[in-house]
Order: structure tokens, then sequence, then C-alpha cells
């Protein structure tokens, strides 16, 4: 418990620190045509990142014979993140535009199959809920398909099938400041019934289980 309030305290004040001082991360993205187990990032192609802004957690797909890239884009600007599209080939990367923008803050748009059919599970955790979207023209228009969970602060969500079942993993928040520090894993049906289980734990602690999110779409 002292080890965690620690971290949690040096977070806060790193925080502080940063804001006071302006700081401002800056990533970037790029890409290779290789096995991802020999791959060596440093020769990888970048991806040109607009003024302004910055590029992080991408995440590739091939869909009709075009090869793109799915990014939050962050705009210094707002301090607000959006999910821009690139085609990738072998000149490099061309910016298709913007893919998914909402109100509020999006990034890591993790993308999975169901029944032919492309999904992005973005992080929405400035809402409070787990929310999947569904690709209704490749790569840039999309619409909201159902809310997994709410109630819940979560970031970096991974949706997979296995043994016959759909599982949800990801990162939960009980306190401030939101760290999503807790790796949580949930079972369901299907991706889109919005009814995930709780994956049994033996050590779970009794007030964490009573505290587990809604689920619902």
């Amino acid at each position: 418990m002292v080890v965690y309030l620690s971290r949690q305290v040096a977070r806060s004040v790193s925080e502080r620190v940063r804001k006071a001082l302006r700081y401002r991360e800056r990533w970037g993205i790029c890409f290779a045509k290789s096995d991802w187990r020999h791959v060596v990032t440093g020769r990888g192609t970048r991806v040109e990142t607009p003024q302004g802004r910055f590029l992080a957690d991408p995440f590739v797909v091939t869909r009709n014979g075009r090869a793109c890239v799915f990014a939050e884009e962050f705009v210094f600007e707002s301090s607000k993140g959006h999910i821009a599209a690139f085609e990738l080939s072998d000149g490099g990367a061309r910016p298709l535009g913007i893919a998914l923008e909402e109100s509020f803050h999006l990034s890591f748009p993790y993308l999975f199959e169901f029944n032919g059919t492309l999904f992005m599970c973005p992080e929405t955790r400035a809402t409070k809920d787990i929310r999947i979207y569904e690709c209704t023209e490749f790569p840039l228009s999309w619409k909201l398909a159902g809310i997994a969970m709410n109630n819940v602060v979560a970031a970096d969500t991974l949706i997979f099938p296995k043994h016959g079942l759909w599982w949800l993993l990801t990162g939960i928040s009980w306190t401030e400041p939101h760290d999503c520090s807790e790796l949580h894993l949930f079972w369901a049906r299907t991706p889109l019934e919005g009814k995930w289980v709780p994956h049994a734990h033996p050590h779970r602690p009794a007030d964490v289980a009573q505290r587990r999110p809604v689920a619902g779409r």
C-alpha cells in the first residue's frame, strides 16, 4: 500500500510540474514490412507528423487490398485527440484524414473483426465508458455500434476471440489521478451483446469485486 500510494503521489506531482512548465510530450510512429519477431524499429519509415500535433497508438489493418494505419492524432491547441487514418505503401504513408472524432478525447484505436465487419474500440475514458464503433465504409466512415461497459474509467482495451468466447482485456482505475493500472479480464458470448462478465479471480478483494463496472449497450 505504501509503494502504491507513493507512486500515486509521484505521478500527481509529475503531472503538476509538467503543466506548470507547459511541457508537451511529442510522439511519432513509423512502419516497416517485416515479421514482428525480426523487425528493426530504427529502420522503419516514419509517418510524417502534422504541425502542432503528435501521433501515437498505431494499429494496422488490410482490407480490400489497402493497408491502412489508424492512430491517435493529438492536437496541442485543443488538448484533445481524434483518430486519423493513413494508407501505407512502399512510397510511405499517405494521410487520408480523420476517421473518427468526438467532442471528447479519443486514443488507442484498437481494431477487430466480427462476422466479416471491422470494428474499433478506442479509448474513451473521458466519458467513463468503453465504446465500440462499426466501420460502415473503409477507412473513414464509422458509427457507434454499442457501449460495451459504462461507469468505468478504462484505457487500452483489447477485444479478441478465444476458445469459443470473446474476451475483453482492459486497464481500469478506481482512484484519482486515473492511471488505469489494474488489468481486468471479462468474457462474453459475442463482442456486441453488452454482457461482459468478470473473469473469476480467486484473489480478488471483495470490495473491488463489488465495484466492477456495469456492462451494457
